[in-house]
């Protein structure tokens, strides 16, 4: 075995403690309600300020990402986005695989994985049909999604596809009210994993909130004219995530860590900053990471009881794009790192398409999907 096979089982083990533990159904379910009225009063602040600001609550982007105003933070808007920018055999999952080297035999059968996202995984494609369950009714189809999902469950039509848990089930969820569905989850679905692989706007982003396609900066001139305070800071949906976590002990979310090292433009370019509204400027501030790259991982990425994860290319070198460290409380993250460059998954034009993607977005569901209950269960009985 290598080292990287090495760390893959450690990954493993390190989570098995969490099955002795009891999860408490009637709390989370609390804690659900709770988290459901939080966002339904923060949705329905922001649909007001956005109306009398004209500000856009759902961007779709040339790449294929796309982004919804969740809430407000301090007077600014606070935007998700997607986490664009052969993981298999990168962290050895095919060892486990029935013929693998390490004689587990396992695909995921009979587990049931989750994932929120940013729209309906077209679930009539041939890699996942039969496997995988909208459960909030999300209406709008999502080539993100679909590619998140083949990465986690991809049954292997296509072989260079196929996905980590190959024979597992998917719940999915859009990303509208995700912390009160996680709770709900984790208390009444049995759901062991999901995957995460979006985030907050943070810093530096090319699009048209503003109504302009230009760099657009999402920092708070009154905390700082230079840097996001956003990155590594430990704020109330990494708080909230947390807590979940805390109280569903058998539960684990894995968060792509974003893509935002480096990104910004060359001092003193054109952009538009947040002061109430979107105001064109020509100030000069850090780029993303600022000059070594690190501290550039937004929100909820930060947060202490998930799995947060970076991006490397198939020979294990990092990739330019991915999210670094430390949090501002001194935490070392990410966590750990997957395959995140040239993706092939499954997409959703149609139930043949396959596409190829960059990002955390790819190499979190390496990990998510590679972390099945039935995969951790046969390693605890190998140590017992």
């Amino acid at each position: 075995m290598n080292r990287i096979y090495l760390s893959f089982l450690f990954l493993c083990f390190q989570f098995i403690p969490w099955m002795l533990n009891a999860q408490d159904s009637s709390r989370l379910m609390d804690l659900s309600g709770a988290l459901h009225r939080k966002n339904v009063h923060l949705q329905t602040e922001a649909v007001r300020l956005a109306d009398s600001l004209k500000l856009p609550m759902l961007l779709q982007f040339p790449d294929g990402s796309m982004s919804a105003l969740a809430f407000f933070r301090n007077g600014i808007p606070m935007y998700r986005i997607t986490h664009n920018a052969a993981g298999a055999a990168l962290i050895n999952s095919h060892q486990v695989y029935p013929g693998g080297g390490a004689g587990l035999s396992l695909s995921g059968s009979g587990q049931t994985l989750g994932i929120w996202d940013g729209g309906k995984v077209r679930n009539t494609h041939v890699e996942l049909t039969g496997r995988v369950t909208q459960k909030d009714g999300a209406p709008t189809l999502s080539d993100h999604s679909t590619h998140v999902a083949g990465t986690m469950i991809a049954s292997g039509v296509s072989s260079t596809a196929k996905g980590m848990s190959y024979a597992a089930s998917l719940h999915a969820y859009d990303w509208d009210n995700d912390a009160s569905e996680m709770a709900s989850a984790a208390a009444t679905d049995n759901i062991r994993v999901s995957q995460h692989s979006y985030g907050f706007v943070t810093g530096w982003h090319y699009g048209n909130w503003s109504g302009t396609y230009a760099w657009h900066w999402f920092g708070d001139i009154n905390i700082s004219p230079a840097e996001d305070y956003n990155f590594g800071f430990y704020e109330e949906t990494a708080s909230d995530w947390d807590q979940i976590a805390w109280d569903a002990p058998h539960y684990l979310i894995v968060k792509s860590a974003g893509n935002d090292r480096n990104d910004g433009p060359s001092p003193g370019t054109s952009h538009y900053y947040y002061d109430g509204i979107w105001l064109p400027s020509t100030a000069i501030r850090d780029k993303d990471g600022g000059t070594d790259g690190y501290d550039c991982i937004p929100s909820n990425g930060n947060a202490k009881n998930i799995l947060t994860i970076g991006a490397v290319d198939v020979s294990g070198n990092m990739s330019s794009f991915s999210g670094w460290g430390p949090t501002d409380d001194g935490r070392i993250k990410p966590d750990v790192v997957a395959k995140g460059v040239s993706v092939y998954s499954s997409g959703s034009g149609t139930d043949n398409t396959y596409v190829s993607k960059n990002g955390t977005s790819m190499s979190g569901p390496m990990v998510s999907g590679s972390r099945s209950e039935e995969h951790t269960s046969e390693l605890q009985s190998r140590i017992t």
